[in-house]
């Protein structure tokens, strides 16, 4: 069996991240292709996107085991596990929870989409050229000194070769 494949009993638990912000195609392929029974199935685990993703991912392994262990008791399923569905940086938390906090122990799979494994060019401009919003030529809102204040965009910074030097190719 696939580890994406539900057991008969739907023995595994999902986790999801900020899950009612994605689109509704991405709903209802995870409700046809896991069908909970009930709200105790699905553990929604918001975050505060500004804040540093090892603190998010320090609250998941707070909440996560409690929680298992709870459903384990419930389902008769002792060997049950998590199964992550996260969507862009609930991806980078649960993957920093994973790898670096133990949860692989106790997780089957992440189901990530749209998550920035390498970074996003976009924290890079925001952090060099700033964050503004205008209307026509006039600065609406300046945002650049907050943005610059949340640890989250340092940690979205590309990991791969962004910038193009002078006479050198990507």
């Amino acid at each position: 069996m696939s580890s994406l494949s539900p057991s008969p009993a739907y023995n595994l638990i999902k986790v999801a991240s900020r899950l009612k912000h994605i689109c509704p195609y991405f709903k209802s392929v995870i409700d046809r292709r896991y069908r909970p029974n009930s709200r105790r199935e699905l553990l929604h685990v918001p975050y505060d996107w500004r804040r540093s993703n090892r603190v998010s991912a320090r609250r998941l392994a707070a909440i996560v085991p409690t929680w298992l262990n709870a459903w384990r008791e419930k389902s008769g399923n002792s060997e049950a596990k998590v199964v992550f569905v996260v969507h862009s940086m609930g991806g980078l938390v649960a993957r920093h929870y994973v790898e670096c906090l133990k949860g692989w122990k106790m997780t089957t799979t992440i189901l990530s989409f749209g998550t920035p494994y390498k970074g996003s060019g976009n924290a890079l401009g925001f952090l060099c050229n700033g964050f503004a919003w205008k209307i026509g030529p006039v600065k609406a809102f300046d945002g650049t000194d907050v943005l610059r204040s949340f640890d989250s965009v340092y940690q979205l910074l590309p990991t791969y070769p962004f910038v193009k030097e002078p006479g050198q190719g990507l």
